[in-house]
């Protein structure tokens, strides 16, 4: 409001006076938002199902209700929903992470107050997009677990058995390895899964009798790292 006053000066060998007047104006202090939280942060990976859960932001006045709107948001991922247009009321912010690289992001929640020195206030808001995940080793798999030969003394040399080597997923590299024993060979047209893989012996100058070794196929990028497999030589 307005408040006036008079100050007046007399003296006494002067048969006039002098006054001078004052006035003083109060004007009404400016409204300004108070929030529960100046800041708020979002993280994403990549390949999640759903978006972040929303956060709320309670906003209050200073003073008296006042009246508010929410200007705008300075980034496309970032949404709001006002419970109302006046104090008290509660914000609820959304991140939408669809289409952003992995990265990290920042916006502003504006409000605006009107016929205020506090006119634009914000909320600063940050969104951290993570890299998806890896995907998951695949598991090896070699069929069947074991292979037997038989060869009679004199006779041909047993037929070649099959060993189907595949993954779970991705295809992969394997290698092959034998113990130091020369009656056995491994070949493959190739080392990347899925394949097919070529057993066979050679049993020319074995006396008679039951022989057995392990063959091992083993694929690092895998979660179970290596197979084995079984192979008997019978000489009669």
């Amino acid at each position: 409001g307005s408040y006036s006053a008079s100050i007046t000066f007399t003296s006494p060998t002067l048969s006039s006076s002098q006054i001078v007047s004052v006035s003083l104006t109060v004007a009404p202090t400016s409204p300004s938002l108070q929030f529960s939280a100046n800041s708020l942060s979002f993280s994403y990976q990549i390949g999640a199902t759903t978006s972040p859960p929303p956060q709320t932001i309670a906003v209050k006045s200073s003073g008296a209700e006042t009246a508010f709107s929410v200007a705008g948001q300075s980034a496309a991922w970032l949404g709001t929903v006002v419970s109302s247009t006046s104090t008290p009321a509660t914000v609820s912010v959304y991140a939408n992470p669809a289409g952003l690289a992995a990265g990290t992001y920042s916006g502003n929640i504006i409000f605006t107050l009107p016929d205020s020195s506090n006119a634009n206030q914000s909320v600063t808001v940050s969104l951290t997009v993570l890299a998806a995940p890896p995907p998951p080793l695949p598991t090896l798999q070699v069929s069947p677990a074991s292979v037997s030969f038989n060869y009679q003394v004199g006779g041909a040399s047993p037929s070649l058995q099959k060993l189907s080597i595949t993954t779970t997923s991705a295809a992969t590299t394997f290698s092959f390895s034998t113990p130091d024993v020369p009656w056995i060979s491994v070949t493959s047209s190739s080392l990347t899964t899925p394949s097919i893989a070529n057993v066979s012996v050679n049993p020319l100058g074995l006396s008679i009798g039951t022989y057995s070794t392990t063959l091992t196929v083993s694929a690092p990028a895998t979660t179970n790292l290596s197979q084995s497999v079984s192979v008997t030589l019978i000489v009669v």
